[in-house]
Formats: structure tokens, sequence, C-alpha cells
């Protein structure tokens, strides 16, 4: 039997929206290479979840802010919509 790892990856809206930072920010810190690991599939970068919590322990977060406790939490960034309501 073999056993599965899953492995969480987010894209960089989630990845920087979990770190509490810009899109441009999030960038910057990757081509700058101070930034969490990424991986790229084609045209696409992803963060790996745990990889986004480690890099924030270890790094102790972004200079000039605070170290939060809830960064075990994949942030929700759906697009909440409303519906109309059907006639009748």
């Amino acid at each position: 039997m073999v056993a599965r790892t899953t492995v969480r990856l987010l894209t960089r809206a989630q990845a920087a929206a979990h770190l509490r930072v810009t899109l441009d920010e999030l960038d910057r810190l990757r081509r700058a290479g101070a930034g969490p690991e990424w991986g790229q599939w084609r045209a696409t970068i992803r963060y790996d979840f745990d990889g986004l919590n480690a890099w924030l322990q270890a790094t102790g977060g972004l200079p000039g802010r605070e170290l939060q406790s809830d960064h075990n939490q994949v942030p929700d960034i759906t697009k909440r919509v409303r519906m109309a309501r059907p006639p009748g």
C-alpha cells in the first residue's frame, strides 16, 4: 500500500491573501529570492500552503508586520455573488 501525501497548492492571489500582502509585494519577494518557495507549471505559479507557513515561521513574517496566529487556515478568496430571486 502506498501512502498518499496531500499538498495544498495556492495561487498567487491566495498566497498573497494568506501572507496579507499585495500581489505586487509577493512578486517582488519572489523575484528578489527573498520570499517563500514557489513552483511553476507552464505559466502558472503556485505556492505550497505548508511552505508558506514554514517561511512565515522562519522569517518571523514581513518586516513591519506582526505575525498573526490564524495563518493555519486556507484563505477564502472566493467571490460571493448575490443570486437574483426567481420571479414569483
